[in-house]
C-alpha cells in the first residue's frame, strides 16, 4: 500500500492566499486505504529535500501558471517541509497557505506577502517521493482557476453602474446609462459561467473569457 494523496483548494477574496489542504485523511483498513499512516507512509516521517535518509519521503508542489494570453511561467518546486514544518507534526489534514512570496523562478522570489496572485490557471502537482531514491510514490495534478483580480473588477463595474441607475432615480437614467449596465452584468454573467465548474474543463475557453474581461475591464 501506499499513500493516495489528495488536495482540495481555496483562494483568499483579495486573491493574496491560496489554502492547499491536504485531504487524504488517516489510514483505515475499511474506509480510507490510501490514507496517511502504518502501513503506508507517515507523516512524521517527512523530511527536506535536502535530506536523503532511508525510509524517508519528500512531499512538494510544482506549479506552472498560465496567463489568459497564454503566457506560461514554471516556478521552481516548492519543499512543504521546510516552508510548513510545523504541519507535518499533524497525522494527516496538513493546511499549506500560499503568498507570492513562496514562488520563485530560478531562485528570485516572484512577489511578496501583500501581492495579488495573477488571474489565469494554476497546475499544480502534488508529489510524495522517496527521500533516497526520489522515486515518486504517489503524485496528483490538480488545475485549478484563480480569478480574483478580474472578480473584483467585475463587481466594482456592476456596483459602479448600479449606483449611477440608482442616483438618477432608475427609470429617468438615459439610455447610455441603461446601456452601460447591461454590460455590465453582461461581464457579471461571463464571470459566473467561466468559474463554474472550476476544474480542468473547457480550459481554453476559460483563458479566452478571463482574456476577453481582462481587455474589457484592464
Amino acid at each position: 500500500m501506499a499513500v493516495a494523496l489528495k488536495l482540495t483548494y481555496l483562494q483568499s477574496n483579495d486573491a493574496k492566499t491560496i489554502v492547499l489542504t491536504d485531504d487524504t485523511g488517516g489510514y483505515d483498513v475499511s474506509t480510507n486505504n490510501g490514507g496517511w499512516g502504518t502501513p503506508n507512509e507517515l507523516t512524521s516521517d517527512v523530511v527536506s529535500v535536502t535530506t536523503t535518509t532511508l525510509n524517508k519521503y519528500h512531499v512538494t508542489l510544482d506549479i506552472t501558471y498560465t496567463s489568459a494570453a497564454n503566457v506560461v511561467t514554471v516556478y521552481d518546486t516548492i519543499d512543504l517541509y521546510d516552508n510548513f514544518t510545523s504541519e507535518f507534526g499533524k497525522s494527516y489534514g496538513m493546511i499549506y497557505t500560499l503568498d507570492m512570496s513562496y514562488l520563485e523562478v530560478s531562485g528570485v522570489v516572484a512577489g511578496t506577502d501583500d501581492d495579488v496572485f495573477p488571474d489565469g490557471i494554476y497546475d499544480i502537482t502534488y508529489s510524495i517521493t522517496n527521500a533516497n531514491t526520489d522515486a515518486i510514490i504517489y503524485e496528483i495534478d490538480y488545475p485549478f482557476l484563480v480569478d480574483g483580480v478580474i472578480r473584483k473588477k467585475v463587481y466594482d463595474n456592476l456596483n459602479d453602474n448600479f449606483s449611477t441607475i440608482y442616483k438618477q432615480k432608475q427609470f429617468n437614467a438615459d439610455e447610455r446609462d441603461w446601456q452601460e449596465l447591461l454590460e455590465a452584468e453582461f461581464l457579471g454573467c461571463c464571470l459566473h459561467n467561466f468559474e463554474i465548474p472550476n476544474d480542468d474543463s473547457n480550459r481554453s475557453k476559460k483563458l479566452e473569457v478571463l482574456y476577453y474581461l481582462e481587455q474589457k475591464l484592464n
